[in-house]
């Protein structure tokens, strides 16, 4: 007996036959990410998205988004002399998005030394560990949980 299958007609009693799969409606490099679906091959241009990043007026604090990086603070654990740390690209490397998406946040798109994600800029200096950096000196998170949030938890807000 002959029935349609996954691979086209086969041959089988009708009481094995598994229907077929449903068809794939996610292209393969797409990712789920808190339960929104993105691509990482359709990240927007470069620098589209550089004014997320915000330098404090002292230089020492990047905001990007609603995080806010103590960046100084890393500098001196890496041991980064200035020179270095003013040529890395903050808000790529800070970014927890996927390389091609954390290219939007570049502010010095188009410039030679931020041309593409293996440029020196975007590159993690040695001892990097974005989990450690984010754990240590990542001051306010986006969903209030951070360092800053837990000064206030005992405090009244103000109405």
């Amino acid at each position: 007996m002959s029935h349609y299958g996954v691979g086209g007609i086969t041959s089988g009693s009708s009481s094995h036959h598994r229907p077929a799969p449903p068809p794939q409606r996610n292209p393969p490099h797409a990712q789920h990410s808190q339960g929104k679906l993105t691509s990482t091959s359709q990240a927007g241009k470069p620098g589209s998205k550089s004014s997320l990043g915000k330098w404090s007026q002292d230089k020492h604090y990047m905001q990007l988004g609603a995080d806010r990086y103590h960046v100084k603070g890393i500098c001196d654990e890496l041991k980064l002399d200035q020179k270095t740390a003013n040529a890395l690209c903050w808000p790529v490397l800070l970014s927890t998005k996927p390389k091609p998406a954390a290219l939007e946040l570049c502010q010095h798109a188009g410039h030679p030394e931020h041309q593409g994600a293996n440029a020196k800029a975007h590159c993690q200096p040695k001892g990097f560990d974005l989990h450690h950096i984010r754990s240590k000196y990542l001051t306010i998170k986006a969903n209030g949980d951070g360092a800053n949030a837990k000064k206030m938890a005992g405090k009244k807000r103000k109405k």
